[in-house]
């Protein structure tokens, strides 16, 4: 049964009633966004109500191959959150989680789950008298996960910054289903890197915002808006650079409105009314708050004043009540659904520097102009801040090809004016898909090297928004300047040969299971041809998008291979493979390495030596330890046995795998794998009884596993394992099934080597216990479940 198959079964049960939506009409408006844009009907929409569940979801897509997106509250503008319509999808929306998790009004901070939405943590901030100051046109249904993700802005960034400046604290699901746990309400923290940064306006690219801790102020006591024309853009600069000095740091927001945007304001809002007397080309919306006793009416008045006496404003009008400024700012967004009531519209969001302004408004209305003589443009913005959205409405009367080609043609034109002007083609809406192609010819090769590096190192087979920022492999191309690796690699040899000490190599690999598929794909990442075969075929199917060639057999896969690597669970089918008239060491030639990585019986091994020694072809038996994460990040611990020559003609390969260590002869990597695995096993078990220990005596298991982190007891499993049984997490990272089955192997080699090892023999009846009640597809850490039952304890 494929995945396919069971996913949405899987699903259901993991995330309980409501938690799942399969019906294409309870889909449609995860399909959709704020503007219209449509994307591809998702495999599913998952709901996860809490944290856990999120993070279960993830690490099951990412077991399987299951590309997702997050979503928010489908207000973005670039694409970002709609479900792809190449590849099918499952969308992740945190609409469930959004909880005001704590307000400290003393340390002035807020905690809230990513589904959080912006207005109720507005209003339970104003609640506690402070003020959350994002403030956005869409604040009724964004949410702060998706504020966090695209780095929102907003209208008051004048005073207070973006997003970025205002999150102390992130809990984020990373690409394999781990929790990075960053809640600190620090309001200064210098130790090292400040890993929330990489989330924040990473667009759900490397991983999934489930909460934030986020910086409060004191509530605004008085707060006056004002509306002004101005004759001119230059005249609004000047204006500004005014208000700044005259209004000191009181100056909350300061925005550019053109004559045409008020005007479709009063056309989507016809109870709206022209607040002056006569129209301007352009006015000024603006807005002074203090938290404290200030006389803001004479400060706005003395500014209009100044303003007037030189020419920099020609009339204007200040708020007096609550209402009139509602009113005021209602121009703000009813001009935002007039543009959206015209159709399809070059919508920009660029950013320059301030001073810039007028220069570049004025060459890109030139030359939009020379253009599209009868196009409207309304350029509006953050003048504060320096975001200009540039935005044009095509001329009416354009069928739906010409009106596309045009607003392509315009777009380009408008870069090519921002690039000239050193700035930025999003100052805050996120580049998603629909700016990627803009956004990739912007980037310098270390920027794009950096980039790709960071998605690599999270979210190596590019699971969590494929698509949106970067290109997925192989369609991984970098700027015309900045070459891939692998480009580099075919244009100049010598750089794969400084990495590995030799040219690439043809290598053939068998068995592509959970560990062996990250391997085979980083293998061909820095440049070997890896050709690979295994008894699913269906597993290929997302290698050969990494570069890798799917074989139809295994000795075809072994065919004029340098080295054949093998990855199959266990010696018997490795045995069936390996020898025999037509099988991997026949159809291997000589002077190649047959490299065994499966974890397979010391003596199988051996034999395996003596076969392959008549044909001329070296062997290593190197099985792994360090599960699927260290499979992707190339970090497995490698324990090799073989000649001692053979190992070091391949020691560079193998470092490409992780940390390779000649241990002996032929058969000597199995037995220092055995080893590896008795100290797990026994760990894991006695992990489990301390907890259980702890539990019946009355202390706090997860207090108790904390103190003893960093202590001599500390350990991996103390960490990992630990965790899973205290979060009763039971999801397979490493099988109790292949744990009994090692353990076994090991039990074998004890005796032939007629050793006593009590330790050994009960942590081997122990995991044989627990396939007896089932419980072998679980994770090894579910043998406290055994524990349980054994001391009458409940078992869920």
């Amino acid at each position: 049964m494929t995945i396919q198959a069971t996913l949405l079964d899987d699903l259901t049960a993991m995330l309980g009633p409501g938690g799942l939506l399969t019906d294409t009409d309870d889909m449609e408006r995860y399909c959709v966004d704020w503007p219209g844009y449509r994307g591809a009907e998702p495999l599913a929409v998952a709901r996860p109500a809490t944290t856990r569940q999120v993070a279960d979801v993830v690490s099951y897509c990412h077991r399987h191959d299951v590309a997702l997106v997050p979503q928010g509250g489908h207000s973005g503008l670039v694409g970002g959150a709609l479900p792809d319509v190449e590849r099918p999808e499952l969308v992740v929306s945190l609409e469930r989680m959004a909880a005001i998790r704590d307000v400290d009004p003393i340390n002035f901070t807020m905690s809230v789950d990513g589904g959080c939405v912006l207005q109720s943590a507005k209003d339970a901030a104003e609640a506690a008298d402070c003020d959350f100051p994002l403030s956005l046109g869409a604040q009724g249904s964004c949410q702060i996960g998706g504020n966090v993700s695209t780095n929102a802005g907003g209208l008051n960034v004048l005073r207070y910054g973006m997003m970025r400046q205002l999150v102390l604290g992130l809990e984020v699901v990373l690409p394999d289903g781990r929790i990075y746990n960053g809640m600190k309400a620090l309001h200064k923290d210098n130790t090292g890197y400040d890993l929330k940064q990489l989330f924040i306006g990473a667009e759900g690219t490397l991983g999934i915002v489930t909460g934030a801790v986020l910086k409060l102020f004191p509530r605004p006591q008085v707060s006056r808006s004002a509306l002004l024309a101005c004759p001119s853009v230059a005249a609004v600069l000047e204006l500004y650079a005014l208000a700044r000095r005259s209004c000191c740091d009181l100056l909350t927001a300061f925005e550019l409105v053109p004559r045409a945007c008020l005007e479709l304001a009063m056309e989507a809002a016809p109870d709206l009314r022209d607040p002056l007397d006569a129209p301007a080309p352009y006015y000024v919306l603006m807005e002074a708050s203090a938290s404290g006793p200030a006389d803001l009416d004479t400060m706005i008045e003395d500014l209009f004043e100044r303003g007037l006496a030189a020419g920099q404003l020609t009339d204007g009008v200040l708020a007096t009540s609550e209402a009139q400024a509602g009113n005021l700012w209602r121009i703000r967004e009813a001009m935002l659904e007039g543009q959206r009531n015209r159709g399809e519209h070059l919508r920009t969001d660029v950013s320059l520097p301030i001073s810039s302004l007028t220069a570049f408004h004025q060459r890109a209305a030139d030359d939009i102009q020379t253009l599209s003589p009868q196009a409207t443009i309304i350029a509006y913005g953050h003048i504060g801040d320096g975001n200009l959205h540039f935005n044009v409405l095509p001329p009416p009367g354009l069928d739906s090809d010409e009106r596309s080609s045009l607003l392509h043609e315009l777009e380009e034109r408008l870069f090519e004016i921002v690039a000239d002007f050193d700035g930025s083609i999003s100052a805050e809406h996120g580049i998603g898909r629909f700016k990627q192609a803009a956004f990739l010819e912007t980037l310098s090769e270390p920027e794009y090297d950096i980039m790709r590096g960071l998605k690599r190192l999270l979210d190596p087979r590019y699971l969590i928004s494929p698509g949106r920022i970067l290109p997925p492999p192989p369609s991984d191309p970098a700027p015309e300047a900045s070459p891939s690796f692998r480009k580099r690699l075919m244009q100049d040899p010598s750089v794969e040969k400084d990495r590995h000490g030799e040219s690439p190599l043809t290598i053939g690999f068998i068995g592509t299971g959970i560990m062996g598929a990250p391997m085979a794909a980083r293998l061909a990442d820095v440049g070997h041809r890896v050709q690979a075969w295994n008894r699913t075929p269906d597993k290929l199917t997302p290698l050969q998008a990494a570069g890798v060639v799917a074989a139809r057999s295994p000795e075809a896969a072994a065919h004029d291979a340098d080295v054949v690597i093998v990855m199959l669970s266990a010696g018997p089918v490795c045995d069936e493979i390996l020898l025999g008239e037509t099988g991997i060491i026949a159809a291997m030639r000589p002077g190649s390495c047959l490299v065994v990585m499966s974890s397979i019986p010391v003596d199988t091994a051996k034999g395996q030596a003596e076969a392959a020694s008549p044909h001329g072809i070296g062997y290593l038996d190197a099985p792994v330890s360090g599960g699927e994460r260290g499979a992707i990040e190339g970090t497995l611990a490698i324990m090799v046995g073989g000649e001692a020559s053979v190992f070091e003609r391949h020691r560079p390969l193998l470092a490409t795998l992780g940390r390779p260590t000649h241990v002996g002869p032929a058969g000597s990597g199995q037995l220092a794998k055995l080893a590896n695995q008795m100290i797990v096993a026994n760990t894991i078990a006695t992990v489990a009884e301390a907890l259980l220990l702890v539990e019946r005596g009355g202390a706090d298991p997860a207090q108790v596993r904390q103190a003893l982190m960093g202590g001599f007891a500390d350990s991996t499993v103390l960490d990992v394992h630990g965790r899973r049984m205290l979060e009763e997490s039971f999801v397979p990272g490493g099988a109790a099934k292949w744990q009994y089955k090692d353990t076994q192997t090991a039990m074998a080699q004890i005796a032939r080597l007629s050793l006593d090892l009590p330790m050994s023999r009960q942590g081997d009846a122990l995991f044989g216990d627990m396939l007896e009640h089932g419980d072998g597809d679980l994770d090894h850490s579910a043998l406290i479940r055994e524990l349980r039952r054994r001391n009458g304890m409940p078992v869920d």
